[in-house]
């Protein structure tokens, strides 16, 4: 059996091999922190949209010290913070990726 890795036509240096394997791992790194932005956009996102249902569906009552209005209140802010989460996860990735061009 031949060993055709790398082929003979192509000479690939040591310093070539370490960079596209930084690279290859960069890229997974990038992807993971994405996944992760993705993920507290979407819990985010789900918080603030059920906040809206239950302020304009949900029981009316105009104690500022209801139960009610404070969970109403923590998941806005809550939803708020996770999508804050993603966005600065997000433009994490977009700052690496630009460092990451020649």
């Amino acid at each position: 059996m031949q060993n055709h890795f790398p082929p003979k036509s192509i000479h690939i240096r040591g310093d070539n091999i370490i960079q596209m394997m930084d690279l290859q791992k960069a890229k997974k790194q990038m992807d993971m922190l994405t996944k992760v932005a993705v993920l507290l956009w979407l819990i985010g996102f789900l918080l603030v949209l059920g906040a809206i249902f239950r302020e304009f569906f949900g029981d009316k009552s105009d104690d500022p010290d209801d139960v009610a209005s404070r969970v109403l209140l923590t998941m806005k802010l809550g939803g708020i913070g996770f999508t804050l989460a993603a966005i600065f996860l997000t433009l994490l990735v977009i700052i690496k990726a630009l460092t990451m061009m020649p």
